[in-house]
């Protein structure tokens, strides 16, 4: 008589049997069949777990691991890849009807590039397996942004030239801190950009101003690793011009007014070329009472970043820029 039991990953059956009065116990191993749902559907790999990745800014890859089936070999199982702007295409029956064909039905494969996407948005996918039955199962749904095309800017709101007074969530609290004007800008760049722009893909965020001979907007890209090759747009949009360089070569095509990035002038700190001006910066940005250099929204010569040098107690915008 044997009985059959469970030892980790492993079924075993045990037998009994006497030679020569002697009791030996026999232990043979048995394959593990995995579960199959009651109703036959296929049972995805890995748990259903689907692995992505950004390409390009139009590009993602999706990796899953090859389901298993009761019936279909499993070299034979197809799989239909679909895509989505929302989180509907958990199942088969609303992955049909609400998603886009990535992969038509394929016999034995495990990963696919989805391409002509839009840069910086976000998408849902799913993978659905089918047997030779018919029978269909869902992987999980998972979601995934391009990489982004763009370096966006925005205002964080008007301050006087007395930057180091400014108000913000990041700033150190501790008496004995020292906390720097960069520190003090970028803080509120990073709150705003928080608050008001969440849905920017950004990982990175920047006050858009010159501080110093040696912290200027335009060592930007070499301190910060500002991306130079990136067109630079509004919140909404709206592209400026279609590179760094574009930006400090005297003139912008949109101007900053009409690409939506503030509604005040702003402090720059900066001549045209996006270099320190020595003469007219608020006093490092800690005085009301010199002159700073601001830039016009309204204008697309240079005047867009060296137009005017108001007293340091108006009230201009701190811009930023994320990536």
């Amino acid at each position: 008589m044997g009985a059959i039991m469970v030892i980790g990953t492993s079924a075993v059956m045990q037998s009994c049997f006497s030679d020569d009065f002697d009791k030996t116990m026999k232990i043979e191993t048995l394959p593990i069949i995995p579960a199959i749902p009651e109703d036959g559907s296929p049972v995805p790999g890995n748990s259903g777990i689907i692995t992505t990745g950004a390409r390009s800014t139009t590009e993602i890859q999706l990796v899953w691991t090859r389901a298993e089936d009761a019936q279909t070999p499993q070299a034979e199982l197809q799989y239909r890849v679909y895509r989505s702007t929302s989180n509907n295409i958990s199942t088969p029956a609303l992955a049909e009807a609400n998603g886009t064909v990535v992969l038509d039905w394929t016999q034995d494969v495990v990963t696919v590039v989805s391409d002509s996407l839009s840069p910086g948005t976000g998408y849902y996918f799913n993978v659905v397996v089918r047997d030779s039955d018919g029978n269909s199962a869902a992987y999980i749904t998972v979601s995934v942004t391009t990489l982004n095309d763009a370096l966006y800017m925005f205002s964080a709101g008007s301050y006087a030239g007395n930057l180091s007074a400014a108000t913000t969530t990041s700033k150190i609290a501790s008496a004995a801190a020292v906390v720097s004007v960069r520190d003090i800008v970028d803080g509120l760049c990073a709150s705003v950009k928080s608050s008001s722009y969440p849905a920017l893909p950004c990982l990175n965020v920047r006050a858009f101003i010159s501080i110093s001979d040696s912290d200027d907007i335009a060592g930007m890209p070499a301190n910060f690793s500002v991306p130079s090759g990136r067109r630079v747009i509004g919140p909404g949009g709206i592209q400026i011009v279609e590179s760094w360089a574009s930006l400090l070569d005297g003139t912008i095509d949109v101007s900053l007014a009409d690409a939506g990035v503030s509604t005040d002038h702003w402090w720059s700190g900066s001549l045209s070329d996006g270099t320190f001006d020595a003469d007219n910066n608020c006093g490092g940005w800690t005085s009301v009472s010199e002159k700073g250099q601001s830039g016009l929204i309204n204008k697309t010569d240079s005047n867009w970043i060296e137009g005017n040098t108001p007293n340091c107690d108006a009230s201009r915008a701190v811009l930023c820029v994320c990536w």
